[in-house]
């Protein structure tokens, strides 16, 4: 007599050891320069990347869950309904933030001269109209409430919004946001997404994802 099985699709776990990879090959390279308006077009990509695959992992987690809770909220509107956890709900709009300039490439006019040490000095920084900063109904709710328009980061976390600036500093903070998450999912519910039941090669050893974010961590960059 034949069963009936059951599955739901959810990428979400398949992401890490992408991540990983693309982790071990940033921190592979020595990045040089100390510039003001970006990172090199090296650290800039894998780091883009990392952060990328980071949210989508973020994503299809919300996604399982929506489906578990039977809601039909938008992900973002679902967790801060569901769950009582306002400081991670801003981590959480925040790194959406920042997937939202790298999918669409939110375009930046910037300026600037060098002194005499070849520093950049006088710099001006503009997201163009139309990238994330219109006001009111047409405007990005979160790019609006959620960025400090004078220093160019998000309130909270501190990440970059200008795409070319993104880097190292950046994948650490949203790879220790899906720390954080995946943890407070385990004390929420285990059966919501269980990664800490699945265990990834780093530093060819195998060790669970928060082990990983906590040597991440303390790594020097």
């Amino acid at each position: 007599m034949s069963k009936r099985e059951e599955i739901i699709s959810c990428i979400g776990i398949s992401y890490i050891e992408p991540i990983l990879t693309l982790y071990e090959e940033l921190i592979s390279h020595n990045y040089s320069g100390n510039s003001k308006i970006k990172v090199s077009t090296r650290e800039n990509g894998y780091s883009v990347s990392i952060i990328s695959l980071s949210i989508l992992t973020v994503e299809s987690a919300l996604n399982r869950i929506r489906y578990l809770e039977k809601s039909r909220e938008s992900n973002l509107k679902f967790f801060q309904i569901k769950f009582n956890n306002s400081s991670l709900y801003d981590k959480l709009v925040e790194i959406y933030v920042i997937r939202d300039l790298i999918v669409h490439n939110h375009i930046w006019k910037i300026r600037y001269t060098f002194d005499q040490n070849y520093n950049e000095t006088k710099i001006y920084q503009k997201l163009l109209e139309g990238y994330g900063n219109k006001r009111g109904r047409q405007g990005d709710w979160k790019y609006n409430t959620y960025v400090n328009k004078r220093t160019k980061k998000t309130k909270n976390l501190k990440l970059n919004v200008n795409p070319i600036k993104l880097g190292i500093t950046d994948v650490k903070i949203v790879l220790n946001v899906l720390k954080e998450l995946f943890e407070f999912f385990d004390s929420e519910n285990p059966s919501y997404f269980a990664l800490e039941n699945y265990h990834f090669k780093f530093n060819n050893e195998f060790k669970k994802f928060s082990e990983i974010i906590n040597e991440i961590d303390c790594e020097k960059t």
